[in-house]
């Protein structure tokens, strides 16, 4: 073994709290093969009750330093008397239902779930007609088990969605309000001990109006909570807005905004800054344990780039879709990362149009996992599919400061061993990982 690889293999022999403590590290020299925690299906589905659909309540994934997963997800097999709706945890070896919620069809279902230290859980409910919009918490490691009420639905809010909560439990989210007229309104929003705090609002675009950035956006993108310790008592929400104009391009930036009030600028694109290489920046900003904050961006000559924004200010362009292997990128893709620099993205492949999950450090890149590779499930060796216009890979990824990566991706039977009329039905979607190999 060399010398690099020697240290590599220590260094991921490493507890995980001295690999969270944030210092960069290169990729390994590959990933293990993916394997499978748990699958939905029609029929019978593996570690899930049957009928199972666990992208239809949140396509969030969960995942802690130690490897354990969390995700929720959809058993519709009561319609039409009732929908239940359940909180799973596990890794690649077990895993079980540890939550599940049962309500009326015409009550409420479970519409968005997040997790920390995959103990203690918030979820949303939300009546079919919007009447009703509650948010509930609940801690695992009590018994007995108790749900309580964290916020009752405010007039107008219609719903809530990107829920994230973190070790203070603090709560944040993005909301959307019942129209006066016309008008939806977006928004971000923080909850800690029953305070909400509206961090930024949008307002209508009204032509004629020009720019004016001492007003609300336009449109917001998706809110990230950043990383934050125990006792810190400022609370950060990062994430994109758009300022429409009558010509040329939105003037877009990428922000952090405090609950005090106070709004921090990453980066502008070129309708506010001439000297941006950037002409606009995706609706979804994540961000690392370090406070580097990773986003998609389209720059000048059209390319879409996978950017990193460090805390001082450092621009990195991870990856621009030219690396061998990699295709283009679309700026819509999910995306993860750590606090080793590395990032995690779903692109297509180049030279064909398979989606492909893959790693990069900034220096070297790995394919993990795509389109047509063959995975062992617990139904035997089956394929990663597209079926007609379905993608790939559907949903969230994870990344966490050990390296393990968990994505969920779409299963069809290898050709020749099933009908292929219900092929997908039979296999549904599979959740996996896969952990760095020294």
């Amino acid at each position: 073994m060399s010398l690099v690889r020697l240290a590599l293999a220590l260094l991921l022999l490493l507890t995980p709290s001295l690999l969270e403590a944030g210092e960069p590290r290169p990729l390994p020299a590959d990933f293990t093969a993916p394997a499978l925690v748990a699958r939905s299906g029609l029929d019978n589905g593996f570690r899930l009750p049957a009928d199972v659909d666990f992208v239809s309540v949140s396509d969030r994934l969960d995942l802690r330093a130690d490897d354990q997963l969390g995700f929720t997800y959809l058993d519709p097999s009561p319609y039409p008397d009732a929908l239940r709706t359940g909180i799973w945890r596990g890794d690649a070896s077990s895993g079980r239902t540890v939550f599940q919620l049962t309500q009326p069809i015409d009550g409420s279902v479970m519409i968005e779930a997040a997790t920390v230290d995959d103990s203690r859980w918030a979820f949303s409910t939300q009546a079919f007609d919007a009447s009703t919009n509650r948010l509930f918490g609940f801690d695992l490691t009590r018994s007995p088990l108790e749900v309580h009420t964290l916020l009752e639905r405010d007039a107008p809010v219609r719903g809530r969605d990107s829920l994230q909560i973190d070790a203070r439990g603090v709560l944040a989210y993005r909301f959307v309000t019942d129209p006066p007229a016309d008008d939806w309104q977006f928004g971000w929003t923080s909850l800690r001990r029953g305070r909400e705090v509206t961090h930024l609002a949008t307002r209508p675009f009204r032509f004629g109006a020009g720019v004016d950035l001492s007003e609300p956006p336009a449109s917001v993108g998706t809110p990230t909570l950043m990383p934050a310790a125990i006792d810190d008592p400022t609370i950060w929400l990062l994430g994109t807005a758009t300022w429409s104009t009558d010509l040329g391009a939105p003037a877009a930036r990428v922000l952090r905004i405090a609950d005090t009030g106070e709004t921090q600028v990453l980066i502008e694109n070129q309708t506010l800054d001439p000297g941006s290489p950037y002409l606009g920046f995706s609706r979804r900003v994540v961000a690392a344990s370090s406070g580097a904050a990773t986003l998609l961006a389209t720059r000048v000559d059209q390319q879409v780039v996978l950017l990193r924004i460090d805390p001082d200010g450092t621009l990195t362009e991870l990856l621009d879709g030219r690396e061998p292997g990699v295709g283009p990128l679309f700026d819509a893709a999910r995306i993860a990362v750590n606090a080793a620099g590395w990032a995690a993205i779903i692109a297509f492949e180049e030279n064909n149009q398979n989606e492909a999950l893959f790693i990069t450090d900034g220096v070297r890149t790995l394919r993990v996992a795509g389109e047509g590779d063959v995975v062992a499930t617990d139904r035997g060796p089956a394929r990663i599919c597209v079926d007609g216009r379905i993608t790939t890979f559907f949903g969230d990824l994870a990344l966490n400061d050990r390296g393990t990566v968990a994505f969920s991706a779409r299963l069809c039977p290898l050709p020749g061993t099933d009908d292929p009329g219900t092929r997908v039905h039979k296999l549904g979607f599979g959740i996996f990982t896969v952990q760095p190999q020294p």
